[in-house]
């Protein structure tokens, strides 16, 4: 059975990733950018598509 469940925190976001939710959080400030693998990985967990994530990314979509 391939269910997966949508992230809905940071925190569960990272857990999936395998990365921490300081570098997730850095994403979404747009202090760093993703490599290409990440962004991969980022919009599959999401359910979008990469241009989707690096646009949100780009936008401070993220940002508080």
């Amino acid at each position: 059975d391939d269910a997966r469940v949508r992230p809905s925190t940071r925190e569960q976001l990272a857990a999936q990733l395998g990365t921490s939710q300081s570098y997730i959080a850095r994403l979404e400030a747009g202090v760093i950018d993703p490599q290409v693998s990440t962004l991969t990985r980022l919009a599959a967990a999401l359910e979008i598509q990469p241009a989707e994530v690096l646009e949100a990314i780009t936008s401070g979509a993220g940002r508080p």
